[in-house]
């Protein structure tokens, strides 16, 4: 009798094939499972939606359902308004601030062409998304029915009035810089230290020099703001000595050691450009310093 043969493969290597195979299964199937049981909660489009879309005359304009959906879940990116504004007033490029697509800021145009009378003419413009709204919805200034200025508009009026009245960076107290927008406390008390130490500013670009005052905060106030340079306290270099000079913001020790060894070594100076002897004060330098330095 001949020899029974021996499996090809064993219990074991058979055991792990099946497991293999139960795993690529779950991969395929369980997306489509779980999309089975928990299906999208997307909602449908708006009849009104729909026809907003149809009536553009420009294909290209028009944007896809899946696009806009897929815009309107991302919250995060949708803006408040600087300030309140009148729909009609507002070009594509303002509604895309905003967080809209180029396409949603297309049909949003023909619904605010003519202005807003009430908060009911926002809600009916169904591709903005209901988060969007919630942003906007107290800065839009509504018109009035009866030809009067509507209570948003007087408001408006005050504020543009408000904002004509220029603070002076020199002069002014921490509350009155607080009203300025994105200045609160913190970054006040960084622009009266940074003035303490420069001697008052000279420029109003200067705010862009001190640490973490960016340039859209800067953006948001450089036309509330003045400066009379006139009340800079500048420092006499013939008798200040280095440790006077290196406090200054555009002084470091160095400098200021060669600003007094110059000036002993010649008896005092006669003439601001004379600092240009040292080999540590260049042209770019003595710019800044000319409006802090006197003899």
């Amino acid at each position: 009798m001949g020899e029974q043969p021996d499996d090809f493969l064993s219990k074991r290597t058979k055991r792990a094939i099946l497991v293999l195979v139960l795993v690529c299964l779950g991969i395929i199937y369980l997306p489509r499972t779980v999309s089975y049981f928990f299906p999208s909660e997307e909602e449908p489009w708006t009849k009104e939606q729909i026809e907003a879309l149809e009536s553009l005359p420009d294909e290209a304009a028009k944007p896809s359902f899946s696009e806009t959906k897929k815009s309107t879940a991302k919250t995060s990116k949708f803006k408040v308004p600087s300030r309140a504004f009148k729909a009609e007033d507002y070009q594509k490029s303002d509604w895309m601030a905003l967080g809209l697509s180029e396409k949603q800021a297309a049909v949003v145009l023909k619904f605010s062409k003519y202005g807003f009378k009430s908060e009911a003419d926002l809600d009916r413009i169904a591709v903005i998304p209901d988060a969007l709204k919630k942003l906007i919805r107290d800065s839009i200034i509504y018109k009035s029915a009866n030809g009067q200025m509507s209570e948003s508009e007087l408001v408006l009026k005050d504020e543009e009035k408000a904002m004509s009245q220029q603070i002076e960076l020199n002069r002014a107290t921490k509350e009155q810089l607080m009203s300025l927008k994105g200045i609160g406390g913190y970054y006040a008390d960084l622009i009266l230290d940074y003035r303490e130490k420069l001697g008052g500013f000279h420029s109003a670009e200067q705010l862009l020099e001190i640490k973490r005052f960016d340039k859209e905060r800067y953006e948001g106030i450089k036309n509330l703001i003045e400066v009379d340079a006139s009340v800079i306290r500048p420092i006499n270099v013939n008798l200040a000595n280095v440790s006077k000079l290196k406090n200054h913001p555009y002084i470091n020790y160095n400098a200021a050691n060669s600003i007094v060894k110059m000036r002993e070594a010649r008896g005092a100076y006669t003439d601001i450009d004379q600092l240009l002897e040292s080999v540590l004060i260049d042209k770019e330098m003595l710019e800044k310093l000319k409006p802090y330095v006197s003899l």
